[in-house]
């Protein structure tokens, strides 16, 4: 059975040390750079529990070519990508707020280039148009929203009749709601994120291309949660 060629991650060991750090809860409203950096938690727990809830599914499930784990693994891993792109949006507030700047200033060089890193694929930054080829449309159209996704439901269909040569699909049904699976519905999605949305065609080395743009989206985010847990410990110690 093929696997998917937009692979899993997670962020890495899930054991380790903690520190627990009482916070004034009127700092937050001092001036109106709090809720950005409410924000910033907010989106920073919401990656945490989708890496702990992927993580935990992998170590749980046995059959790892079970279509059903590859698909909840691959809707965990899109989720991640577009709250990613969710959190760029909230980095982009930063320099509107003296406070924050000021926080940055004070940051550790590690936080301050973790900060211009994720910087480049914010709107405006460099590497924007990279971040809206990876992760906009997926974002956009198969993942927080379904409604603008018709036309490459249609392509990816057409694609699958005539080029594959595969004109059926295979739908599951159970007698409980978790045993229901739309196999086609997982297969067609493959073929919309791979090769219409990250446009890696038939002459390129498929899992190869596709493994170097996951990396890169693993990278980014890693930077990205490295940068906002250290610049909202450093806030509250301002």
């Amino acid at each position: 059975m093929r696997r998917s060629v937009y692979t899993l991650f997670h962020l890495g060991a899930t054991m380790g040390i903690t520190r627990v750090k009482s916070i004034p809860i009127d700092k937050l409203v001092q001036d109106e750079s709090g809720p950005t950096i409410v924000k910033l938690m907010m989106v920073s727990n919401d990656i945490r529990a989708n890496d702990v809830l992927l993580h935990n599914i992998i170590e749980q499930q046995e059959n790892k070519l079970d279509p059903k784990f590859i698909g909840t693994k691959l809707y965990l891993i899109r989720l991640a990508w577009s709250h990613l792109y969710e959190g760029l949006d909230i980095v982009e507030e930063i320099p509107k707020y003296s406070l924050l700047l000021s926080t940055l200033k004070r940051s550790h060089p590690t936080t301050q280039d973790s900060y211009e890193f994720v910087s480049r694929y914010t709107k405006g930054g460099a590497d924007r148009r990279r971040m809206e080829d990876l992760v906009g449309k997926l974002r956009s159209n198969l993942t927080f929203h379904y409604s603008q996704s018709g036309k490459v439901i249609r392509k990816a269909v057409e694609f699958r009749r005539t080029n594959q040569n595969k004109p059926f699909g295979t739908i599951e049904l159970g007698d409980t709601f978790d045993k229901w699976y739309y196999k086609i519905a997982d297969e067609l999605l493959d073929n919309i994120v791979v090769r219409q949305f990250w446009e890696i065609g038939n002459e390129e080395d498929t899992k190869n291309a596709a493994k170097e743009r996951q990396e890169l989206l693993q990278l980014i985010l890693g930077r990205f949660l490295a940068f906002s847990n250290q610049f909202i410990w450093k806030y509250f110690q301002m």
